[in-house]
């Protein structure tokens, strides 16, 4: 939901990894501007993506809620896309 509220993009699920992206769209990103290689890649190959093609199609994926258990995305990792996502809203923007 942060991921959301600061980029002010529509895209609802910033972390799902199974993505179709259009050839252009790829040639168009600069791979080595990437601030990150766990998580944060997918959702800042998706910012940077929507940043290029400005419509983005989203066909949701419905699992199951969760009935017991912890959240198997560790604190560190959340911290650091936190970070990121307040990088790329507020940092320099590179596509």
């Amino acid at each position: 939901m942060y991921t959301k509220l600061f980029l002010g993009t529509d895209i609802t699920d910033y972390t799902g990894g199974y993505v179709m992206y259009s050839r252009r769209i790829l040639e168009n990103i600069d791979f080595s501007n990437f601030n990150n290689t766990s998580y944060g890649f997918l959702l800042e190959i998706k910012y940077k993506a929507k940043k290029i093609a400005h419509k983005i199609v989203e066909v949701p994926i419905v699992f199951e809620e969760r009935e017991s258990g912890d959240s198997k995305l560790p604190s560190d990792i959340a911290i650091e896309n936190l970070k990121l996502v307040l990088k790329l809203r507020f940092g320099k923007h590179d596509s």
